[in-house]
């Protein structure tokens, strides 16, 4: 006795836009057959395959009855799924049905997501074969591209919470898919497979939402990690090599692919974006903002609207631990950023806790070796001055590329070692301290207006190769 068995081309549809033609090889005839298409979360046989794009229910579509005659189907829809107004349209048609008549059909959504770019289309089939009922659900679903742009749009969210609330909200509205991924591990691990397994292809534009500054990207970089590292340049060339942090081929990355790091200020730093695009196998361009990242989202009647923009940072470092008073901060502002705004302006900036962001004083210790004991009345403090001079360090980062009268330096005492071959050596401890005087505000046009954050503007993005 025949079965049921279904073709729906193409497998794949690279854009939405496209029209999935539905017949049969088998059987020749059947009576009362049913036909259902569905988006679905889950498939296989006992659908266990767990796709990424979003876990929700299953969507019905569509409902249609009729025959299948001489091998191919004929029917009319029977029932429709209920979709919102805007949801994303799928083009149908039946083998049977003249080569004109193409069925559009809204899929249903509970919040109309974009199905993280990739909608899977599944058949399933109920009908009477020589009087005896079938069923039938196809193996696999059928993936529908639905991409903002010809390439995927895709988010990675590294954290949870506030800052990262927000941002997966503007995300899930503004991207095809949006992941949580908390390392760098995890993210060159999902760019490496997912691209052909759920047809992607080659990425477009990949997003990595974290956090930052002018000399770090805040980042785990192993999913071991138990939080995020504060990555430098020489860290990520120390790491090169290790097979956990192995980079996409040319399949998955090329350079027509941009990755953008949504990290505050890591744009101000060309060495770690060249490192960075090192790390994604250097071919692709690396973006990162100059300014702080911000998002914010709003929940209204059931609907979120979400927003990107910038905060305006503008700082400057005290030697030691202590705050100077509102006076002096607002001479020196004055004097590091004139014409950027009015000493009243610098006032309410200072005042406000909206505005002003405060630091911890920094530390930062230092290291000198000696082979022999100094004298007691040694300079150690100018020994620390010729080595920061003449940069002589496992890297130059260890000087987070400041002066060495930027900080206020405490000595420790003498430390005494013994080498491997049992030789007496002598370590010197400084402890370098500093205050960062930091204030914000909105980044605004000249019309009041938040400014739009804008890839292609050199002011707005650090860009990798420069």
């Amino acid at each position: 006795m025949s079965e049921f068995h279904a073709i729906l081309n193409p497998g794949v549809l690279n854009n939405i836009t496209e029209t999935l033609t539905i017949s049969f090889d088998s059987p020749d005839s059947a009576n009362d057959v049913v036909l259902t298409l569905k988006e679905v979360d889950r498939w296989g046989r006992r659908r266990e395959a767990v796709t990424e794009s979003g876990g929700g229910r299953d969507d019905f579509i569509v409902e249609f009855r009729g025959q299948i005659v001489a091998g191919q189907f004929t029917g009319a829809i029977s029932r429709q799924g209920r979709a919102t107004e805007g949801a994303p349209v799928l083009r149908v048609h039946l083998d049977g049905e003249p080569e004109d008549t193409i069925y559009e059909l809204a899929i249903p959504s509970d919040r109309n997501e974009r199905e993280q770019g990739i909608f899977e289309i599944q058949l399933e089939g109920t009908g009477r074969i020589d009087g005896r009922r079938k069923t039938y659900r196809t193996s696999q679903p059928v993936f529908v591209r639905n991409f903002v742009q010809d390439r995927p749009i895709i988010s990675f969210i590294t954290g949870s919470g506030g800052y990262f609330t927000a941002a997966s909200h503007y995300w899930q509205i503004n991207a095809d898919g949006r992941f949580d991924r908390s390392s760098a591990e995890e993210i060159l691990a999902y760019l490496r497979t997912e691209s052909e397994r759920l047809g992607y292809g080659l990425w477009g534009q990949v997003n990595i939402v974290s956090h930052g500054n002018e000399l770090e990207w805040l980042i785990k970089l192993f999913r071991s990690d138990s939080r995020a590292r504060h990555v430098i340049p020489q860290m990520l060339r120390d790491n090169a090599e290790d097979e956990r942090l192995a980079a996409p081929d040319n399949s998955q990355l090329d350079n027509e692919s941009t990755i953008v790091i949504r990290g505050c200020a890591l744009g101000n730093s060309q060495e770690l974006l060249d490192e960075i695009r090192n790390l994604f196998g250097g071919r692709s361009n690396i973006y990162a903002p100059k300014y702080i990242q911000w998002y914010s989202y709003e929940r209204r009647n059931g609907n979120v609207t979400a927003q990107e923009y910038f905060i305006e940072f503008f700082y400057f470092y005290v030697t030691g631990t202590r705050e100077p008073n509102e006076a002096t901060c607002t001479a020196r502002f004055q004097e590091k950023y004139p014409d950027i705004a009015s000493d009243e302006q610098w006032r309410t900036m200072l005042r406000d806790r909206k505005y002003r962001k405060r630091y911890d004083p920094e530390s930062l210790p230092m290291y000198l070796g000696y082979a022999d004991r100094p004298e007691r009345n040694h300079d150690f403090l100018q020994d620390l001055q010729n080595a920061w001079e003449e940069e002589r360090w496992e890297d130059s980062d260890n000087t987070l590329r400041t002066g060495f009268n930027e900080w206020a330096w405490t000595l420790g005492a003498l430390q005494v070692r013994r080498d491997p071959e049992g030789a007496r050596i002598y370590r010197k401890l400084f402890t370098g301290r500093r205050r960062r005087i930091e204030v914000r505000r909105e980044f605004r046009g000249e019309d009041g207006n938040l400014v739009v954050p804008d890839l292609t503007n050199s002011n707005h993005y650090g860009r990798s190769p420069a």
